[in-house]
């Protein structure tokens, strides 16, 4: 899937991506440049056979540690994955941890905010 950017003023920057994979191991799903961007809004749904998960997460982060919440889900089963974040190589990487190894498709929307 093609990846889509937008950026607005040098301030704040638009972005999607989708990937689909197999794995039940932490999996990057999207990632930005710690030393251009400070915090990050994200809307991710997931997609897995016929189950279905969205999720809304705001991170930010200090160059070194990165703080992650998710502030709102819904699924229409069980929950179908759990996130992270960290700083590696310089940039900021969300990973999923899905429930099961089964194909997944991942759609991320995200708007980053510049340092």
């Amino acid at each position: 899937f093609p990846s889509h950017d937008i950026n607005v003023n040098s301030v704040a920057n638009f972005d999607t991506n989708a990937i689909t994979f197999s794995s039940s191991s932490p999996t990057q799903i999207y990632s930005f440049s710690a030393t251009q961007y400070r915090s990050a809004r994200l809307q991710i749904q997931i997609t897995q056979g016929t189950d279905y998960q969205t999720s809304d997460i705001l991170l930010i982060h200090n160059g070194s540690v990165v703080n992650i919440v998710e502030y709102a889900s819904i699924s229409t089963n069980d929950y179908l994955g759990t996130f992270d974040a960290l700083i590696n190589s310089g940039n900021v990487s969300l990973r999923v941890l899905m429930g099961s190894s089964s194909s997944s498709t991942i759609k991320v929307v995200s708007q980053t905010i510049s340092l």
